[in-house]
Order: C-alpha cells, then structure tokens, then sequence
C-alpha cells in the first residue's frame, strides 16, 4: 500500500500468551522508531495492561490497517523446504511440475482417500484438508476410478452406480482396494519408494500355514468360487448371499462365521472374509476352512517384476496403483502396457496427464501436462527419471503445491497420492503369525493332551500340528 511505513510483526502470542512483560517490552523497543507495530498477543490477552500502549496503538491504528492489508498481500505461500515449483518443456508444452526432496524428515508419501472411505469421491482440496498425519506439501490426483457414475441416482454396489476405485491402493501396510498385477508406486518402511509392475495378492493366513488368497479387497464378487475380503474403509451396504460365509476376524482371530446378509458393513476393528458357496465347501473338503477361535492374520504377498525388490515390496507401507509405468531403470516403458488401453491411451495420443517420477537424485518429480505419453516419457529421461508411472488423466488431472493448487481437479477425485510432512509416527501392522498357531487346533486338543498323558505321542511329531503329516510319521504314530 502506497505510503506505508516499514511494519514489524511480532508472531509470539500464541506461545507467550498473557506475558504482558514480553509484549510491554516489545511496544518499548519500538516506541520511537518510525514503524508500524503488530504484536500477536493471543485472544485473552487484555491490551489495557500495556502501558501506554492503548494510546500508542490509537495513533497508529489508521496505518495499522493499511499495513495490515499490504502484509496480507505481501507474505508468499507457505514453501515447505525441498519443494520446488516449475515449469518444463514436454513435447511442446508446458508442464506445472514441483521437485520434491524426499530426504527431508519425516517426509513421506500416503494414497489420501477421499472421506477416508474407498470408493466415495469429494473435492480435490477436501481431500488434502482430511490428511490429518502432517501438513501435504505436494500431491497428485490417484489411479482410475468410476468417475462417470450417476450422482443424481441412488448408489450402491449391487448396481454398480458408485465411484467405485480400480486401483489397488495400500494404506498404513494393509490393503484397502483391490489386488492383482498393477503398475504401482509406494514406500516401504524403511523410506524407500519404488514403481514397478507387481502382482499383489491380499492373503489370509489360517493357523499359521494355510493361506488363503482373496480375489480383491472391497470389491464385491458374486461369483460362488470367490474369497474376497471388505474391511471398514468399505461403507457401502453389501448384499451377501445366504449360501456364502462371512468369517470375521478380530485380533487375529477368527471371531464368527455366519451365513450371508443383506446389507452387511464390516465392523470397526475387524476385516470380513467372504467365501462364495463352492469356494467354502472347497476348503471344508480339504479341510483348509477358518475355524472360530484359530488363528487368522490377514497381510498381502507381493511378487515384483524386479524379483530383487521383493523382500522391500513385501514391506511396503503405502502403495498406490497407477495407470502405467512410463519408465523404467532409465528407459521408456511405454510401449508395454500390461492392460488394454482405450484409445485416449495410446503412447503417442495426446491428453491431460498426470505423471509421478523417481529421478536418478532421489528426488520426486511430479508434474501435470497436456501430452501424450512417449512425449513424456522422453522427456523425463532427459531430465534424469530412473523410474515413472500416469495416474488417471484428463478431467481427474490434478496438483497441488504448498497450499494451493497449480493444476486444479475437473471433478471430484476417490483418491490422490500425497506427499507429507509428516508428524505422527507410523505403527507397521503386526502380521506375525501367533506362536500357539502351530499347536493342535481346537477341536483336537483334548485329544492331543489325552494321548501326552498316556504317554502315547511320540515327542517328534509333538509339534507343527498345522502342517501336512508325512506317512512316516503317520507310521510311528
């Protein structure tokens, strides 16, 4: 503002509330200087207790106003430190992209979930305000979604009529959408962050050795050889029918098998494994069922492209499913798709785009650009990508900087994959499998303990009760 004085601003009232002394001695250090003075005293501190500073602020109170707008104005954007804003070239147009150091403290990327529930979408930026683990200081929009649903129609699952996510998405170490063999980005718990092509299958271990591999995760199957598991993140009503079984696991436990409802929701605490009629007599038959009281501990198992990764992918805390990897170890993956693309995806159609990149440096690279995916490609090379992958595009295209978006959503989003600073402390879940889980189930332990008493049990086969036995075994027993 034109003719404003030089303004001090002395931000330490919320800190040093009701220190009347500290502020006294701020108006004093300054009372003949030839400046404008705010003091942020917090909102119970009374000003009376100034001396003379009633008066003094009276007397400047016309200008305070006027500077107070110029500092309004004036103050940039909250620049979180690493977090570098820009624009490049790529194939002829121009690209918002941000460079993010991710060797910063605590910094980390999560999938952010639109209302914290899979397969409900919501404002781009109500997304990055429902973050609650640390301040998002970049991100991008997610992996596809049912975007074209009809909001004016009732939703639901059995219709289909939903924002129903396809990517598979990991949160906090455990699956949340989906499964399958995805390009991916995440982070395992030890801050590494890799993309690659990875089969991830959400698995359910029953009595420490047999495990169970579940179609998907909160995504509903009505076929009758299905397991699939919902957890909580899922709040749609699901119509399950009578012929399947619901096994609900609690702690690691198998908490109850009951037959199919209507409108069944998972409960807080506990994941739902749904067997579909042929899928449980299956298992009865092989004797490989869930048992109420034995041991069950629901975790994924990941087989990467890169078989050397594995032992990182199967630790990972976040992943978030892409459209595609576009490169991959410095070379352009374009041309090797692992799903049929619609025509808008082919490599070398242009579209709105959204791009996430490991550069050879360590940093990430995130950007949005009208461009069709080779261009991209290319051109990320050229700036140093080891590793990248598309999000979804066109209207979903979106990135947000330091508090604001550069390149804003054209619809609601389900998820965004967000980089954070993070102030509370990852818990890794424990998927050990319970050391009681290698006894005698409970349907045979009386048995067991009957046959230690006489003294008929031979010691070496008193163990591993979950295992096959062998015919040797069966012999000297």
């Amino acid at each position: 503002v034109k003719g404003t004085k030089t303004l001090v601003y002395i931000s330490l009232g919320t800190i040093i509330k009701g220190a009347a002394s500290f502020f006294q001695n701020c108006v004093e250090a300054f009372r003949n200087e030839d400046v404008d003075l705010i003091i942020s005293v917090g909102q119970q501190f009374n000003i009376r207790k100034l001396k003379n500073g009633v008066c003094a602020m009276k007397k400047i109170i016309k200008r305070l106003v006027a500077a107070m707008l110029a500092f309004a104005l004036s103050v940039p954007a909250f620049a979180a430190s690493g977090v570098n804003k820009t624009t490049v070239s790529i194939g002829g147009a121009t690209a918002n992209v941000v460079y993010v150091d991710m060797s910063a403290k605590n910094r980390v990327i999560l999938p952010a979930v639109a209302n914290g529930s899979i397969s409900t979408d919501t404002a781009a930026g109500n997304i990055i305000s429902g973050v609650k683990r640390g301040s998002v200081v970049a991100a991008v929009n997610g992996g596809f979604f049912n975007s074209y649903y009809n909001a004016s129609a009732a939703l639901g699952v059995a219709s289909g009529n939903y924002p129903r996510v396809f990517n598979t998405v990991i949160s906090e170490g455990r699956v949340v959408a989906n499964g399958g063999t995805v390009p991916a980005i995440g982070m395992d718990y030890d801050g590494n962050i890799l993309i690659d092509i990875v089969k991830l299958t959400p698995t359910v271990t029953l009595r420490g050795n047999t495990e169970v591999a579940a179609w998907g995760v909160n995504t509903v199957y009505n076929d009758a050889t299905a397991v699939y598991v919902l957890t909580p993140e899922f709040d749609y009503p699901v119509n399950i029918s009578s012929t399947s079984k619901i096994v609900t696991i609690k702690n690691k436990t198998v908490a109850s098998i009951t037959n199919g409802i209507n409108g069944y929701k998972t409960p807080d605490g506990a994941i739902a494994v749904i067997y579909g009629a042929t899928a449980y007599s299956n298992a009865a038959k092989w004797d490989s069922q869930p048992v109420v009281g034995e041991s069950a501990v629901f975790h994924y198992k990941a087989e990467p492209n890169d078989s050397s990764k594995k032992a990182q992918w199967n630790n990972m805390r976040t992943v978030m499913g892409a459209g595609g990897i576009l490169v991959k170890n410095g070379v352009s993956a374009v041309d090797n798709a692992i799903n049929p693309t619609a025509a808008d995806q082919k490599p070398d159609v242009s579209g709105q785009r959204t791009f996430v990149a490991i550069l050879n440096d360590g940093r990430l690279m995130l950007g949005t650009v009208k461009s069709s995916f080779r261009a991209i490609a290319n051109a990320l090379i050229s700036f140093g990508a080891r590793d990248a992958v598309f999000m979804d595009g066109g209207a979903s295209s979106a990135m947000y900087v330091n508090g604001g978006f550069v390149t804003p959503a054209g619809r609601k989003l389900a998820t965004m994959l967000a980089v954070v600073d993070e102030t509370t402390a990852a818990v890794k879940p424990d998927t050990s499998v319970p050391a009681e889980a290698n006894g005698p189930s409970s349907w045979a332990k009386a048995s067991v303990d009957s046959a230690r008493n006489l003294k008929i049990l031979p010691e070496h086969i008193d163990s591993n009760y979950k295992r096959n036995i062998t015919r040797k075994e069966f012999c000297d027993l």
